[in-house]
């Protein structure tokens, strides 16, 4: 490979030739201003585009100054317009708004839509009105990326992996505590222009779902006679797990932003011991726990309470030796609250019978734990390049 650059020769002034000299000097001048713009256009935000005087745009090797200020009204507020440079051949030009801002061209060291008219360097606040068309670069897994992207202007589409989902709570000893599933994500987009630059992506992973919460145990049946005592009421299932944080995706310093992990639901009440001898009232169930927040244990439930004159015990909150909703550290799911106890059973217990004893509250599950691997599934980055 050869010759592949030129000398531009300076202008001098020997005795020779004096349009030697000039070609020369011409022939800097019109490479040096080959792609420039200098126009300021902005949107105020009102539908409204400006383009201040004064400012220089060079289209397909003809140069036009802004002579006076611009005013262009935006079709659709909401979209996002590029601004097309239209020759009229008559040493005046035009502009119009259009929603593709054309390709790169090399040679022309600009973006030049299918009319072979020139875009300046700028896009409005807005929205991409129409189909995007194929992807130039997606993923999907979790891991990070460095690319590096041909110069022009390209949609970058975000999604954070899946989080945010809350544990049930217990409705009674047999119902809810369902764990929480990781289905909530966060999205963001943004138009930009890429001068043939590395960009760092980001691609998040998708949270842990929290795990159910157990049941309670049933409550002691009264045994017979003529004072026999109520049954023991059963204990209230565990609050399921929160699950664990969606992470963000990123794509250099735009961002989906993290996920929240999901909060332990709270434990069902334990039931009341059931009536017993002379219409003796049976205890009273204990309230379940309340669900941890994120990263935090739930709450143990709250013990049972004794049936009027009985010898029935009532159920503890949460199974004996619990560990509670384990909620983990950094990102992970709240723990479920631990079911309440059941309440003893009525009755006096006497002539060889005795009241029932409440039911253990059901654990609560666990929260999700972050747990994080490159190659998991996750959110997504899609980039789509804009052209005509």
């Amino acid at each position: 490979m050869s010759n592949e650059l030129q000398k531009l020769h300076n202008p001098d002034n020997l005795p020779k030739e004096v349009t030697t000299g000039y070609q020369r000097q011409n022939t800097n001048i019109f490479t040096i201003q080959t792609g420039i713009d200098t126009t300021e256009p902005y949107d105020d935000g009102t539908g409204t585009i400006i383009i201040p005087a004064g400012g220089i745009i060079e289209c397909n090797g003809v140069m036009f100054k802004i002579v006076s200020e611009v005013v262009l009204i935006k079709p659709d507020i909401n979209t996002a317009y590029w601004i097309e440079v239209i020759d009229n051949n008559d040493d005046t030009a035009s502009f119009n708004l259009v929603t593709r801002p054309g390709l790169w061209n090399s040679e022309k060291q600009g973006c030049y839509t299918i009319n072979n008219n020139r875009t300046l360097n700028f896009v409005s606040l807005g929205e991409i009105s129409d189909s995007l068309g194929l992807t130039y670069w997606t993923q999907n897994i979790r891991g990070k990326w460095k690319i590096q992207l041909n110069t022009g202007w390209y949609y970058i589409d975000l999604k954070s992996g899946a989080g945010g989902g809350d544990g049930e709570n217990g409705i009674n000893q047999t119902d809810g505590g369902n764990g929480g599933i990781a289905n909530v994500t966060y999205t963001n987009n943004a138009i930009l222009f890429s001068n043939n630059s590395l960009h760092n992506i980001f691609v998040g992973g998708n949270g842990t779902n929290g795990s159910d919460g157990s049941d309670g145990s049933d409550g002691t049946y009264g045994s017979g006679g003529t004072y026999g005592g109520g049954n023991g009421g059963a204990g209230g299932k565990g609050g399921g797990g929160g699950s664990s944080a969606g992470e963000a995706t990123s794509f250099d310093d735009l961002t989906t932003g993290i996920v929240p992990a999901g909060k332990g639901g709270s434990g069902a009440k334990g039931n009341n011991g059931t009536v017993g001898y002379n219409n003796t009232n049976g205890g009273e169930g204990g309230e379940g726990g309340t669900g941890g927040t994120i990263c935090n244990d739930g709450r143990v439930g709250i013990n049972g309470k004794f049936g009027g004159y009985a010898n029935g015990s009532p159920g503890s909150g949460g199974l004996s030796n619990t560990v509670f909703g384990i909620g983990g550290g950094y990102l992970s799911g709240g723990g479920g609250g631990t079911g309440g106890g059941g309440g003893g059973g009525g009755g006096i217990g006497a002539s060889g019978s005795s009241a029932g004893n409440g039911g253990a509250g059901g654990e609560g599950g666990n929260g999700g734990i972050a747990n994080f691997i490159d190659g998991m599934t996750g959110g997504y980055c899609n980039i789509y390049l804009l052209g005509n």
